[in-house]
Formats: C-alpha cells, sequence, structure tokens
C-alpha cells in the first residue's frame, strides 16, 4: 500500500515538471543578452559605433577679440596754439576728405603767426634780391666769400623761419576775419573721436579735439591666453567672424604676436592685419578667430563625443570580440568634433558614439 501511494506521488510531481516545461516553451522569449555587457538586443540595434582612423592632427583655437585703427592711418589732432572753439562742422563717425575744413576757432596767436608770415614773405623776397646783388658783386671781386656766404645764411634762416609758420598755419589756412580760423582736416578718413565743442577753449596742451582713421585697411587683435601661447605662431592663417555678419568670413594671418602681456587683461595682443575696402569692420567691433594648424603627426582619431570624461580621466566604450568594455585613453589634442588620442586606442579599433554615456554607466557599476 505504501508503495502504491509513493508511485502515485511520483506521477503527481512528474506531471507538474512537464507542465511547467510547456508553460516555458510556450511564453515570449525575452531579449537576448550581450554576453560582455548584458545590453538587451534593442538597445544594441539603436547604438552607432565608428572605426578608429590614424591622422594628421589637425588643430583649432578659438578666440576673441576686436578691430582697431591701424594707428599708422590715424592722426589724433591736438592744437599747437591756443584760442576759442567758435565752431565745429562734424560729428563722430563723419566721413571727411584731406584739407576740408571741419572747424572755426579765434586765436589771437594765429592772428600774430598769419601776421608773422606775411612779414617773413616781404623779407624773403628782399634777401633774395640782396644775394642775387651780392653774387654779382662776389663775381665782380667786389665782396668777399665770407660776406655772400653771410648773405647765403640770412636767407636760409629766414626760409626755414617761413617753413615753420607756412606748416603751421597750413592746417588752419588764411583767416576768415576776426581772427577766426578754420581747422581743416589732415588726412581724408573718418572721425573716430570728438573732444571740443562751440565755446571751449583750446591749448597747447589740451587733449586732441578730434581723431581722424582712414580704415580701409584695420588691425583684429585677438586676445590670446597663456595656456594658448605655444600653438598660437607668426604667419597662422585665421577666419574672423562678426556678430554683424552672419556666415561671413574675413581672412587674414597673424602678422605680430607681442612679447610682453597686457597688464590689466592679462592676454597677449596677436595682431592680425586686414584689408579693409568696404569698411565692414569697424574700429572697436567684436570678432572671434579661429585659427588652425595641421601637424605633421599622426594619431589615432575618433569624434569628441566618444569621450567620456570621469575622475579626471577620458574613457570610450570600445567593441571586442567579446562584447562591449570601457577603455581609458590619452587625449593629445582637441579640435572641435574630432579628437586625438596618444594612447589606449589603435587603428581599426571601434568605439562607441551613441548613446556611450548610458553604456559607461552600466559597464561601471558592473
Amino acid at each position: 500500500m505504501k508503495t502504491k501511494n509513493t508511485n502515485t506521488l511520483k506521477q503527481i510531481v512528474l506531471s507538474l515538471i512537464a507542465v511547467g516545461a510547456t508553460a516555458c516553451g510556450t511564453s515570449p522569449a525575452p531579449d537576448s543578452q550581450d554576453a560582455g555587457s548584458r545590453f538587451s538586443q534593442t538597445f544594441l540595434d539603436n547604438i552607432e559605433v565608428v572605426t578608429i582612423s590614424m591622422e594628421n592632427i589637425h588643430q583649432e583655437l578659438k578666440l576673441s577679440g576686436k578691430a582697431v585703427c591701424d594707428p599708422d592711418l590715424m592722426v589724433q589732432y591736438t592744437p599747437l596754439i591756443s584760442g576759442v572753439v567758435v565752431s565745429s562742422s562734424f560729428s563722430l563717425g563723419d566721413k571727411v576728405t584731406k584739407g576740408q575744413s571741419i572747424a572755426l576757432i579765434r586765436s589771437a596767436e594765429l592772428s600774430d603767426l598769419y601776421a608773422e608770415k606775411q612779414s617773413l614773405e616781404a623779407e624773403l623776397k628782399i634777401l633774395k634780391r640782396q644775394l642775387e646783388s651780392a653774387e654779382s658783386m662776389y663775381r665782380d671781386n667786389l665782396l668777399s666769400e665770407k660776406e655772400l656766404l653771410e648773405e647765403q645764411a640770412r636767407l636760409t634762416q629766414t626760409q626755414v623761419d617761413l617753413t615753420r609758420v607756412s606748416n603751421t598755419l597750413s592746417l588752419y589756412g588764411t583767416p576768415n576775419g576776426d581772427g577766426i580760423f578754420a581747422i581743416k582736416a589732415p588726412i581724408s578718413g573718418f572721425i573716430i573721436s570728438k573732444n571740443m565743442a562751440s565755446g571751449m577753449p583750446i591749448s597747447g596742451d589740451s587733449v586732441p579735439l578730434f581723431s581722424i582713421a582712414d580704415i580701409s585697411r584695420v588691425w583684429v587683435i585677438a586676445n590670446v591666453y597663456a595656456s594658448n601661447l605655444a600653438f598660437v605662431k607668426e604667419g597662422m592663417k585665421a577666419e574672423i567672424t562678426a556678430s554683424a555678419y552672419h556666415g561671413t568670413v574675413f581672412h587674414g594671418t597673424i602678422d605680430a604676436i607681442p612679447q610682453v602681456f597686457d597688464p590689466e587683461e592679462h592676454v597677449v595682443k596677436a595682431r592680425i592685419i586686414m584689408p579693409n575696402k568696404d569698411f565692414r569692420l569697424k574700429p572697436e567691433m567684436a570678432v572671434d578667430i579661429t585659427l588652425k594648424d595641421r601637424q605633421d603627426i599622426i594619431m589615432a582619431t575618433l569624434p569628441s563625443k566618444a569621450l567620456i570624461f570621469d575622475n579626471n580621466r577620458y574613457f570610450v566604450v570600445k567593441q571586442d570580440v567579446d562584447g562591449f568594455v570601457l577603455t581609458a585613453v590619452r587625449l593629445y589634442a582637441q579640435t572641435g568634433d574630432k579628437s586625438y588620442i596618444e594612447a589606449g586606442l589603435e587603428a581599426g579599433d571601434k568605439v562607441v558614439v551613441k548613446d556611450n554615456l548610458l553604456m559607461y554607466s552600466k559597464l561601471k557599476e558592473n
């Protein structure tokens, strides 16, 4: 009786096992798992993998800066005499031509200079006639060589004095009456500063009354921080952009790199000389400068988005025959969306560039 009950119990257990096996065989199969990383096949179907290539290093550096006037094409007008501003006929940003009257001043000094000029011109005429007479007498042995040289010296000194006075007055022209003179533009260009108004007194030690610049050529000044000095070199090609001209790129070359830092901004002001015939680059306009450099060094190259920075180190998710593994790499340089690796990867290696951060987190847990 006992044997019969035992056999019955075995049959019940075997039946339950069979039912369980049948149930497992008919239920939906779960997503297959990657042996090395335990990621679902659905997830793996959506990742993106790239193959590492070896390329020459192309570095790129972005700097801030601004356009400024070329000092060789700019004049700051400081009065050489005392007087009072009667009126001005220009505004900041106006275009002027050389010799154009742009302001009127009243000056007793200028009146005296104009009178001195007239006196010197009259004296010069007399001295020229006297010299002609002295030369004739010298040829006839009626005058010594010393006396002839003295006449020549007086004439020369008067010419020097007249030139000095004339050069000063050339900036003002002839008086308009009542001791009023016109200030004339010393060069053609644009008014970039103005420090004068009607009724304002002026003197030889005044601040510059105005500045004129020819901006058909400008300097672009790039701010180079100490950490970037090793990259920036004279002769490098530069691409310059300004927010005012979206999509427009100006091309220039690094012309000079000073050997001193700006004491206020703590940067080196690299200079790019730019032609500016259409006046699109305005003085003090903010610009962005991009410098590019190609080196004869070949390194493993990958998209920058493949890199994961954690705990002061760079990692990538690399695919191998067993699945996916974390690999530490040493970054040499990074240019925009491209990174150059000096250790940790070789040509032909495959790394994940999409959803790599999620994979990194999962692999790090394991």
